[in-house]
């Protein structure tokens, strides 16, 4: 049985591309690198900070351009993680039900771990618990993270459900031994995700509290 879902932030609870796409932007400009187009960001998420900068910067850019290009994207998305960032239609509704059905949930992204607990905490306030970001564990896929939220509930794998948007996302939940189900309303074709893994491909947040409950 099924007693907790681990939930994927960026394309799969919220809307946040927006505002990353124009903190990548602002950041090229302030460093004198030409910008990006919106699909060009799309496919630099997924990986944390330093690969969506990466992606972003001219190929053959040096570590010190590297670091100095992500302290001024930090600056930038600190001020505008959060400006037109929201949950996905129907999400609100599908986290109140299902903590109503007595799943705990959880959030883990690859997004620093300051942006990811501020823009969930903004969103849903305390429904997730842990809240987890870049930081303190690997990034995914590796099952480090999951792992460890697995046992601070006291829960097995396999009573967990892992939930993303990306190929990242169903690789993590297969390294970790967990259920993966794949959105469909995300930022990847739901043939990757069913490339890397998934168990499930929903529509929906309601598909996806059917399917769970």
């Amino acid at each position: 049985m099924k007693k907790a879902v681990i939930f994927d932030l960026d394309g799969t609870l919220m809307h946040t591309l927006p505002d990353i796409h124009s903190s990548v932007n602002a950041m090229l400009l302030r460093e004198g690198y030409p910008t990006r187009e919106y699909e060009h960001t799309t496919y630099g998420l997924n990986k944390g900070a330093r690969y969506l900068i990466t992606h972003a910067l001219p190929d053959g850019a040096t570590d010190e351009e590297i670091d100095r290009a992500l302290a001024t994207y930090s600056e930038e998305y600190a001020l505008h993680c959060a400006d037109s960032s929201e949950p996905f239609p129907g999400i609100d509704e599908m986290t109140l039900d299902l903590l109503a059905a007595g799943y705990r949930l959880a959030v883990l992204s690859n997004k620093p771990d300051e942006f990811t607990k501020k823009l969930t905490f903004e969103a849903f306030g305390n429904a997730f618990d842990p809240v987890v970001g870049q930081g303190k564990y690997k990034t995914k896929p590796s099952p480090d993270a999951p792992l460890a939220i697995a046992s601070e509930w006291g829960l097995t794998p396999d009573e967990i459900v892992f939930v993303g948007d990306s190929d990242i996302d169903m690789q993590t939940a297969k390294a970790a031994g967990m259920c993966a189900v794949g959105v469909a309303w995300g930022y990847r074709d739901t043939a990757l995700l069913k490339e890397a893994g998934a168990d499930h491909i929903v529509a929906t947040p309601d598909e996806l509290y059917r399917l769970l409950t």
